[in-house]
């Protein structure tokens, strides 16, 4: 509980609103979004949610049922309205081998596909997790938070007219994520993700965090690299850059 106060009065003292979107104004969105909901009721639960958004209108929110995003996993659609196929979400080879989704905002990262015709749908980037997150209170006074991970270009966007203009972005992709790697490529992963997180729990600000909800100290990177994020935008970004270098292989 102590731990759910802290962080509650600390995002409410760096957003001008607690319990509203902090998103950037955009006149109309419509796409799709993958973010993970943390419970702070239940915290540090979380799980991954698809959702599709019309005119900037929530059309459906569906579960993942995953503590990861279920990538090259079919994702049915049959519970939802008017829907009766399924979707993939696929990365690029050089994505492909990251255990956590942690980017650098605007990255390409890989696409959407129609799970029955195994084309390409929509490119996937990457969102702002910082800029772009949200508190949410349930009707049971739930709370969540909300944090951005990945969305499909704006139909009216301006701000990626490079995809328009290569023609074969998705030339390289594979919707089963097949792709060939030296023989040491996820050997070097392993150890340079283990290098990471000791270095993340070992930053101060991290510290003190664990040592208020000691399930922490577990296996909740992007928590902890949102909650530094908050504290120093400088902290974050070096922390995000030192993952992006040590996540390149071949």
């Amino acid at each position: 509980m102590l731990l759910i106060i802290s962080i509650l009065l600390y995002l409410s003292s760096v957003s001008q609103s607690l319990f509203l979107p902090n998103k950037p104004n955009v006149s109309s969105y419509s796409g799709f979004k993958v973010e993970c909901q943390v419970s702070l009721s239940n915290f540090p639960s979380n799980e991954f949610h698809l959702l599709y958004y019309l005119d900037n209108k929530l059309i459906w929110d569906k579960p993942l049922n995953d503590s990861t995003i279920p990538w090259t996993k079919p994702i049915r659609l049959n519970d939802i309205p008017g829907k009766t196929t399924s979707l993939v979400l696929a990365r690029r080879k050089s994505f492909a081998l990251r255990k956590y989704p942690i980017y650098f905002p605007d990255s390409l990262i890989g696409a959407i596909f129609d799970g029955m015709t195994n084309t390409t749908l929509s490119p996937l980037v990457a969102d702002d997790l910082i800029s772009n997150y949200y508190i949410q209170v349930s009707r049971s006074l739930g709370i969540i938070l909300h944090l951005p991970i990945l969305l499909t270009p704006n139909t009216d966007s301006t701000k990626f007219n490079f995809l328009q203009e290569l023609t074969d972005w998705d030339k390289h992709l594979k919707i089963n994520e097949d792709y060939k790697y030296y023989y040491n490529s996820k050997y070097s992963v392993r150890k340079s993700l283990d290098f990471f997180i000791n270095n993340l729990n070992n930053i101060k600000y991290v510290k003190k965090f664990i040592n208020l909800n000691k399930n922490l100290s577990g296996d909740f990177v992007l928590i902890k690299l949102f909650l530094l994020g908050k504290h120093s935008k400088a902290q974050f970004g070096k922390a995000l850059a030192n993952y992006d270098s040590l996540m390149q292989y071949n």
